[in-house]
């Protein structure tokens, strides 16, 4: 009779830490960021293994699976305050921690985010030009790489825009997308950076259709669904496909309200939110405020529609504080779970749309940032952002 002998615990691990699939699937795969960050020094091989592009985006959307079904959803916030240069401050909802966040470059502007990364403008009015450069930078690990720009004609063209193209879940692989004008022409340029590759790719043959958009402030860009949106509420906006290289009108967003007027306080903003484009308006009178939350369609053909709707004077009326939007919408997996966050002087607050509750996230009274009856954090300062060891 056959008696199989089952491998002994050393014989195991020996096996897993022998194989990359075994070891990355079963335990690498498994660990936390910051973990993961440490161990890249037990060896050459496990270096190798963790920086790998693949083995990030797989290790990002298995820790977001996880948190989505364990109810916690909301990523990380970095928060800048109203000065100059601003405060940042690193916020994470889920466990409460609140502290002070600094890049190396200390005159930095985030210009936008895109799950795990950030694009930055970085500047330095001590040097002479260029004065601005711009970096890809990913605010978990603390990485940055330099944005370089290929020339033309010997010279590099006018940069009317950069925006960040990153989703973990189509690709390991980040892209950029540069508006640029040569000198002397009429029309601008598409060019797309293809960090696999570390080159940049011109767009041949479409510069006559971005002559309807030169008044787009191509720097307000935002990605979801593989394209990149420049959208005016009100106007017309448009999408550029990031794959087919197509660009496509898209439906002005028809305010039921009138379009918010950002001198009497009211403005809107455009956010993404799990792959979802939006578009909020605030209408914050001395008596009545209200927020409504535009979603464009999936298929786009449908345009804008009203998702979501708030009462918020309960909310100030409670707190006795006057409300600002923090600029962040969070979808859940059922609408229930849905929310927005606001920001009140010392306070980050979670509102939900479906139950008409709120919840105040992080107190920083004692900060010493904090001033009584005035607001820390300004709307368009307020970036969310997936922990992820994305290599720039």
């Amino acid at each position: 009779m056959d008696h199989k002998i089952s491998p002994s615990p050393k014989m195991a691990a020996e096996l897993i830490a022998e194989n990359d699939d075994l070891l990355t699937g079963l335990i690498l795969l498994r660990l936390p960021e910051k973990s993961l960050m440490r161990f890249k020094s037990v060896s050459k091989r496990w270096q190798s293994l963790i920086s790998s592009p693949h083995f990030a985006a797989a290790h990002t959307n298995h820790h977001h699976h996880r948190r989505r079904r364990r109810g916690r959803i909301l990523p990380s916030f970095i928060l800048g305050t109203a000065a100059q240069p601003p405060e940042f401050f690193y916020f994470n909802p889920n466990t409460g921690v609140f502290l002070p966040y600094t890049f190396e470059h200390p005159h930095t502007k985030i210009l936008q985010s895109s799950h795990g990364l950030l694009l930055l403008e970085c500047r330095n009015p001590r040097l002479g030009f260029p004065r601005v450069h711009y970096r890809v930078y990913n605010p978990t690990t603390r990485k940055s790489r330099k944005v370089e720009f290929d020339e033309y004609e010997g010279r590099l063209a006018w940069i009317w825009g950069l925006s960040l193209s990153f989703d973990p879940s189509i690709s390991p692989y980040y892209k950029l997308i540069c508006t640029r004008r040569p000198n002397f022409y009429s029309t601008l340029w598409i060019e797309i950076y293809h960090s696999e590759t570390d080159t940049w790719q011109h767009i041949t043959g479409v510069e006559i259709n971005y002559t309807p958009i030169h008044d787009l402030q191509y720097w307000a860009g935002i990605s979801c669904n593989d394209g990149l949106y420049w959208i005016r509420p009100g106007s017309k906006s448009y999408r550029f496909d990031v794959q087919t290289r197509h660009l496509e009108e898209m439906s002005a967003i028809k305010f039921p309200w009138g379009e918010p007027d950002s001198s009497s306080g009211n403005n809107n903003y455009i956010v993404e939110s799990d792959g979802n484009a939006h578009c909020v308006c605030t209408y914050f009178g001395y008596k009545n405020k209200y927020l409504i939350v535009y979603e464009l369609s999936p298929d786009r053909d449908t345009g804008w529609v009203e998702k979501y709707w708030a009462d918020l004077n309960p909310v100030s009326e409670a707190t006795g504080l006057c409300l600002r939007l923090v600029g962040i919408i969070m979808r859940g997996d059922k609408e229930v779970d849905s929310s927005v966050l606001l920001h009140a002087p010392g306070m980050i607050i979670r509102y939900w749309f479906w139950v008409k509750r709120f919840e105040v996230l992080c107190n920083f009274t004692s900060s010493t940032i904090y001033k009584k009856d005035e607001f820390q954090f300004k709307t368009k300062f307020c970036y969310q952002f997936i922990e992820s060891l994305a290599p720039v």
